[in-house]
């Protein structure tokens, strides 16, 4: 065995059982389901491709982006607080936030908290955030994600004053909540275009949003689908090549959109999906 393979393959992990969690609201809902009903995987990641790394990476630019927002002066805490999200359906979902960040009134957009989100991107899907002097546009999911945090409730033993507060309902120092933030950090290179046009982004950009801008309650059912599937040991239809949740490619060609996630590179279900 090569040295890169033995070290790859001691950081890989294997899959735990099924739970809800809010970090799942970007997961495909058939992949959830077959997950939920004890249906092992058919196409688990190879090693070589280091997904644990990458992952534990997120968690490494997470650390160092709060540790520099303190560094800068900006008010932040409740780093991984607990929360729970409730589904119509009376489901519990539980998460943990990366924290709230209070701004102050002479930067951009200050005079208030924020709920925030920091997300690691690779060069291309960086890219593709700026398009054509337009404002970053950040993904979905991860407004999504962010919002129902926003919706949830703490539900943290080292918080006992705000238990059961919703957490878009907080205030501090008389600052109202602003929205949700979404700091994205490029781990890769931020160089666009080639020759004298190319330019090169900013390492690190934010992406503030309105948290009405999502329908929670619609995003949280979801969870109550899978829960449904589960409980009658079903398997929804396949989503539509266009859901956001299956990362949708426009093909130029044949006019059509691809879902880069349905491949066995990224389902780790893929083959036993297009059995049933």
């Amino acid at each position: 065995m090569k040295l890169n393979e033995l070290i790859l393959l001691s950081a890989s992990s294997g899959e735990s059982a099924y739970h809800h969690r809010v970090s799942g609201v970007a997961r495909c809902p058939r992949e959830a389901a077959m997950h939920a009903n004890g249906i092992d995987r058919s196409n688990p990641s190879d090693p070589i491709h280091g997904n644990q790394f990458r992952f534990d990476i997120g968690h490494d630019v997470e650390a160092r982006v709060i540790s520099a927002m303190e560094d800068a002066g900006l008010g932040v805490g409740f780093n991984q607080l607990r929360v729970v999200a409730r589904t119509p359906g009376g489901l519990e979902i539980p998460g943990h936030i990366d924290g709230i960040v209070l701004l102050p009134e002479e930067v951009d957009r200050g005079g208030k908290w924020y709920l925030f989100d920091v997300k690691s991107a690779g060069t291309r899907s960086y890219q593709r955030m700026f398009w054509r002097g337009q404002p970053p546009k950040p993904k979905q999911a991860h407004l999504e994600q962010v919002s129902v945090y926003a919706n949830a409730f703490v539900d943290d033993d080292n918080h006992p004053d705000i238990r059961g507060v919703r957490l878009r309902d907080l205030e501090f120092d008389g600052m109202p909540c602003g929205g949700g933030l979404i700091l994205y950090l490029c781990v890769d290179s931020t160089a666009r275009g080639s020759g004298d046009s190319r330019e090169y982004l900013p390492r690190l950009t934010e992406c503030h949003f309105d948290l009405d801008d999502v329908d929670v309650d619609t995003v949280l059912s979801g969870f109550d689908d899978v829960e449904r599937h589960r409980l009658d040991g079903t398997i929804p239809p396949k989503p539509e090549p266009t859901d956001d949740r299956l990362w949708p490619n426009f093909n130029r060609k044949t006019r059509k959109y691809k879902p880069v996630r349905c491949s066995p590179r990224w389902c780790e279900r893929f083959s036993i999906c297009q059995e049933i």
